[in-house]
């Protein structure tokens, strides 16, 4: 093998260090802020890691104080994360914190029907569908 053939190994093996090592720092190195910590959440649910996800955003939830804007972005990956673990009831109230933030909030929200979807679904396996017209008046008064 060649200079060649060991540099491409070298760097298959450098890919491969610099992946658990990012796994390892976003696991157990505690975040630097809110948005840091919701980050790192994103990247377990890309990974199905659903309870990392959990538990990160429950963390970071208790150490940093929240804006609602960031709050809503806490509470999308909360629902996201209880999806994936397939417990609607937990991303259905993790959606009613996002209503109330979104209250407060001074970002503006754009119609998205992916998330509104999402939404219906949730509220549907929770038999809650009346809960969820608030969600369909809030994106029609925008549109």
């Amino acid at each position: 093998m060649g200079y060649i053939g060991w540099l491409l190994v070298a760097l298959v093996v450098s890919i491969i260090l610099f992946i658990f090592l990012n796994y390892f720092v976003k696991r157990y190195k505690k975040p630097d802020s809110a948005d840091q910590g919701i980050w790192n959440a994103v990247y377990f649910i890309q990974l199905k890691q659903y309870r990392q996800a959990l538990e990160l955003l429950d963390a970071t939830e208790q150490e940093y104080a929240m804006t609602p804007e960031v709050m809503c972005d806490l509470c999308i990956q909360r629902a996201a994360a209880h999806r994936g673990l397939e417990q609607y009831a937990q991303a259905t109230e993790a959606y009613e914190v996002l209503y109330e933030a979104l209250q407060e909030c001074e970002r503006g929200i754009k119609r998205n029907d992916a998330l509104l979807a999402e939404l219906e679904a949730c509220y549907k396996k929770c038999n809650r569908e009346t809960d969820f017209k608030k969600w369909e008046n809030l994106f029609n008064e925008i549109t």
